[in-house]
């Protein structure tokens, strides 16, 4: 479980914005995406490059194993120094998050987070990260 815990989570600086926006309805933000969305996409997945590891991502989709007790996974990568920060909100009452911080380095179309490999795909704007335990679909999103 530590395993897909850690190929699953996802770094999260916990800041909001000030103003919310009030131009264009929440669910029309092309920004946004949930699981419903993502299966009306047509995405061209390719193997992940050094440009697709930077800033923050967000869960978009679980599944496998992780799916029952995970239920948002957060990244955030820096590629100046090679390290990342995640975390995970566990299923339970009340749900918990669970943290980590190391390194990372893209070898092929395989992310080595600290000893752990994982395979990773990417679009423009989404990474697929996959384990034998279960798959991430993260999407980048802005740091507001």
């Amino acid at each position: 479980m530590r395993r897909l815990l850690l190929a699953l989570l996802a770094g999260l600086p916990w800041t909001a914005a000030c103003i919310p926006s009030n131009v264009v309805a929440r669910q029309d933000r092309a920004v946004e995406l949930d699981s419903a969305r993502l299966d009306a996409l047509k995405l061209e997945w390719r193997p992940a490059a050094e440009g697709d590891l930077q800033g923050l991502y967000r869960s978009v989709r679980i599944t496998g194993d992780a799916a029952s007790s995970v239920l948002r996974i957060y990244y955030y990568f820096s590629p100046k120094d090679g390290k990342y920060t995640g975390a995970a909100l566990l299923a339970g009452s009340p749900p918990s998050f669970q943290t980590l911080s190391g390194t990372f380095e893209l070898q092929e179309s395989t992310l080595v987070l600290d000893d752990q490999r994982i395979a990773a795909r990417a679009t423009e704007t989404c990474l697929e990260l996959a384990t034998d335990d279960g798959t991430v679909i993260l999407q980048r999103v802005p740091i507001e």
